[in-house]
């Protein structure tokens, strides 16, 4: 049978990633599709990008450092069409366990990018890790307590250097 963190972990990504499916018309309102992430992470979650640590303290700062993203991507024509590849879950104890997911950012048709030979790729791929905590308040069953985005960053850079000046 299998363990219950594992099956509450792969059904949080299920959940996250049917969030991140509302983002696929590239015109979904940007707050909307923020706040259907944020409610995935736990209060107090962190991220570490590339040595950088970001602390949110409560789920409204969580979606704004998730909504500053999603403007900065559509802004610069990587759009908010974001698909799950593949993930896999690692129990680290009855309470929590390592989720990797791997996505694929669709890139809207007739975007111009940004590097050096203007040629538009389709997607970028890239692969997050999420740890994931079961919940012991019972208002949900668990959330991402932390995220270490360092290969979405640097897709994201690969493909439009200068998004987050």
């Amino acid at each position: 049978m299998e363990d219950e963190i594992v099956a509450l972990a792969t059904a949080h990504i299920e959940s996250y990633a049917s969030a991140a499916a509302q983002g696929r018309d590239n015109k979904a309102p940007l707050d909307q599709l923020a706040d259907a992430y944020s409610v995935h992470y736990l209060p107090t979650w962190t991220a570490f990008m590339l040595g950088n640590t970001k602390a949110n303290p409560d789920r409204e700062g969580t979606k704004e450092s998730l909504l500053y993203a999603l403007e900065h991507y559509r802004k610069h024509g990587l759009g908010t069409d974001v698909r799950k590849a593949t993930s896999r879950v690692v129990k680290i104890s009855a309470t929590s366990a390592l989720c990797f997911i791997t996505w694929r950012m669709v890139i809207p048709a007739g975007e111009e990018s940004a590097l050096d030979n203007g040629a538009c790729e389709d997607a970028i791929e890239f692969e997050d890790l999420y740890g994931f905590r079961a919940a012991e308040n019972g208002l949900m069953k668990g959330g991402w307590e932390f995220v270490v985005a360092d290969q979405e960053v640097l897709a994201v850079l690969s493909r439009v250097p200068n998004i987050f000046d």
